[in-house]
């Protein structure tokens, strides 16, 4: 994965997504795995630490997709 960007874009688009982390960047790429746990949420228990890993909550969004322009819209 090329960003931190590009990584949360994957999280939106994926509707169990609610946190990332995101991996240390090796050859010009980080590592991106999604997660269906935050560290507020049932499944807490799950998420273990990794330190060179960044973990990262993801807000909830909807993506709506524009006929108009043909372009998505990232809406809280």
């Amino acid at each position: 994965m090329p960003s931190e960007g590009s990584c949360r874009l994957m999280c939106y688009m994926e509707p169990n997504c609610v946190s990332i982390n995101l991996g240390p960047l090796e050859r010009g790429k980080h590592k991106c795995e999604l997660n269906n746990a935050t560290a507020d949420n049932q499944f807490s228990s799950h998420l273990q630490n990794e330190p060179t890993f960044t973990y990262l909550a993801i807000e909830v969004i909807y993506v709506i997709h524009d006929p108009n322009t043909a372009q998505l819209k990232f809406v809280k």
